[in-house]
């Protein structure tokens, strides 16, 4: 059961970030004036004291687009440290942040 709580935690921690992630992502112009869009998958590991480290891009979708995931990822809050018999370890995770211009009318 301490799994699963600690599960659904590290999940609504997720959600959480992706909605923080969100509001700090500035779209970068070029791309704008281009219309370039994508998704950008990064790869960073959680430290035991919460901190990110060791973010790269696995695949990138334009460099301007890349430069600005990095700076999301790298800019983020302490997040909650995994958790291995009851001490904090560090966690590996790949994150797609997607970058998709809203055209005038869209649902979205």
């Amino acid at each position: 059961m301490k799994l699963i709580r600690i599960l659904k935690l590290n999940l609504l921690n997720l959600k959480l970030r992706r909605k923080r992630r969100s509001k700090n992502l500035i779209y970068p112009t070029i791309a704008l004036e281009n219309g370039i869009s994508g998704i950008v998958f990064v790869e960073f590991v959680i430290q035991p004291d919460g901190s990110v480290s060791n973010v790269k891009i696995v695949r990138g979708a334009d460099p301007a687009l890349d430069r600005e995931a990095l700076r999301v990822v790298t800019s983020s809050p302490k997040w909650t440290p995994g958790k291995q018999r009851g001490k904090p370890v560090p966690v590996g995770f790949t994150f797609p942040i997607k970058f998709m211009m809203k055209t005038h009318g869209s649902p979205n």
